[in-house]
């Protein structure tokens, strides 16, 4: 069994390794035992060891604890990979897009503008610029049209949702996240919605936006929280579970 490399220093009390394969993030905090995590929606591997240990035992301990997880580890790399083809960059190569969960051709069409203009059309995405303009323009285009798609369908959702519920929002935020689909800042009644979003079936979208509305009636994952969801949309469980790749 090869050892554990360090890879590089982060920050004090944090460094990243490489055993076995697998990129793990290890961290020295006030914990009594050992605590694996794995993200869920990037996939980053997360050890969190006693601040007592010093990084030469935590080469020894990382190798046996990916050991004893590996098969687990792997497992869930692999539906998270299988998840992550929804969720990757705007393009790829400039050549498809994911769309509500479905791939879609891009075409470029030749502008006298130096403006980009994005549109959806029954095909595919159509993208209009000079032919001189770079991708890391086309892709900065491509996110702001993605967000505003995803803005659209947001408010639809928020138009449907809020009545049923008795909640009312005060500001809306797309941003793109890598750990969470949406969040809810109750006293600020700011609803948070991933970008990324627009790369799932728009049902998921539909679910998350309704999971932070709810929160405005009940700030916990309790069992009121779980009865307004099963209420409101009886397969909201399952959905999570398939956003997940659980």
């Amino acid at each position: 069994m090869k050892g554990a490399r360090v890879r590089k220093e982060l920050v004090r009390d944090a460094r990243i390794f490489t055993v076995q394969g697998f990129e793990v993030t290890v961290e020295r905090k006030s914990v009594r035992r050992l605590n694996l995590r794995l993200n869920g929606i990037d996939g980053t591997l997360k050890v969190s060891i006693p601040r007592r240990c010093s990084w030469s035992d935590a080469q020894s301990i990382l190798d046996g604890l990916v050991f004893r997880n590996k098969e687990w580890i792997t497992l869930q790399l692999a539906k998270i990979r299988r998840r992550l083809r929804f969720v990757t960059p705007e393009a790829d190569a400039l050549n498809s897009i994911w769309i509500w969960g479905e791939l879609h051709p891009i075409e470029f069409l030749s502008s006298c503008s130096g403006r980009i203009r994005v549109e959806q059309m029954e095909t595919g995405i159509r993208i209009h610029a000079l032919p001189e303009t770079s991708s890391q323009r086309v892709l900065t285009a491509l996110r702001r049209w993605r967000h505003e798609q995803v803005r659209y369908w947001t408010l639809e959702f928020i138009a449907k949702w809020e009545p049923r519920l008795g909640v009312q929002h005060q500001e809306l935020v797309i941003r793109d996240m890598k750990s969470l689909w949406g969040a809810c800042r109750i006293h600020q009644k700011k609803i948070v919605i991933n970008g990324l979003l627009f790369h799932r079936p728009r049902q998921y979208l539909e679910e998350v936006v309704l999971h932070e509305l709810v929160h405005l009636l009940e700030p916990s994952h309790n069992s009121r929280f779980k009865e307004i969801m099963g209420a409101m949309m009886p397969n909201w469980k399952q959905v999570e579970r398939e956003m997940n790749g659980c």
